[in-house]
């Protein structure tokens, strides 16, 4: 979790600099909110949230359900770690871009 959280202040530092020097704090919003968005995009498809998809529900809660064969324990916890890393990658990368939005609005 400390990694995760590392990563994800070193990305908006990145934003916050480059909006710094080219003088568009828009650009907060926009690499803040690409790189959430990205992260968490990510975190839903190997967590299997968007499964559903295929068989028409939209989001399903039915986990591991599509490749049972590709499926081990030792898979299952590693795709949680990363799971998990990049969720708390993208979450606080949200929250700078919807903040940074309010207050240039």
């Amino acid at each position: 979790m400390r990694k995760s959280l590392i990563v994800s202040l070193l990305f908006i530092c990145v934003g916050i600099v480059i909006g710094y020097l080219q003088k568009d704090w828009y650009l907060i919003v926009d690499i803040c909110g690409m790189t959430g968005l990205g992260s968490l995009a990510i975190a839903g498809l190997l967590n299997g949230a968007f499964s559903g998809f295929s068989n028409g529900t939209a989001f399903s809660s039915e986990r591991y359900k599509n490749y049972p064969i590709f499926d081990t324990k030792e898979n299952n916890s590693i795709r949680d770690q990363i799971t998990n890393f990049l969720f708390i990658v993208g979450v606080p990368n949200i929250i700078v871009a919807i903040i940074a939005y309010a207050i240039l609005k």
